[in-house]
């Protein structure tokens, strides 16, 4: 396969997303760590989860049950590989 010089990296557009939206990387890291994460209820965060989990990074999120301001996220309990973009 073919490789076009142009195309960006596909962790180049998430990595934009996190920028715009402030969000702390710190909490997307935990993912990758099995932790369970909170994040403020917003599209840019929704975004970002729901492309977590379709990739399966994630093993789901839903509204905090204590806190309905914020998602609760949960990492895959099996190791997978940190994205750059976090390092």
């Amino acid at each position: 396969m073919k490789k076009d010089k142009n195309r960006k990296p596909i962790w180049a557009n998430v990595g934009a997303i996190l920028s715009a939206a402030s969000a702390t990387v710190d909490g997307y890291e935990g993912l990758f760590n099995q932790k369970r994460p909170k994040f403020e209820i917003n599209d840019i965060n929704k975004r970002i989860l729901t492309s977590f989990e379709k990739k399966r990074w994630i093993s789901s999120f839903d509204i905090d049950k204590d806190d309905t301001n914020y998602y609760r996220a949960y990492g895959r309990r099996t190791h997978i590989e940190k994205p750059e973009f976090l390092d």
